[in-house]
């Protein structure tokens, strides 16, 4: 993880207290797990739903676009 301990700490803290982890402490180690409770998909995706339709893709003709990416975005092109 790129994240210090205290960060990393800090979160775990966190999801316990919404209930997401639970922890147990033995000795000076901490062992932390996602609770049994915790919905981890509440709600399943729906594959009818329209946001989820084929929608109609753009292309902008370049050939190149991934190597100047950047000149695209930030208006470099040549």
């Amino acid at each position: 993880m790129e994240c210090s301990t205290e960060t990393a700490r800090r979160k775990l803290r966190e999801l316990h207290r919404d209930g997401v982890v639970d922890r147990r402490k033995s000795g000076r180690t901490v062992v932390w797990w996602i609770t049994e409770e915790y919905d981890t998909d509440p709600e399943p995706v729906d594959p009818d739903d329209p946001l989820f339709a084929d929608r109609p893709s753009f292309a902008s003709g370049r050939e190149d676009l991934s190597e100047s990416v950047d000149d695209v975005l930030y208006r470099n092109e040549a």
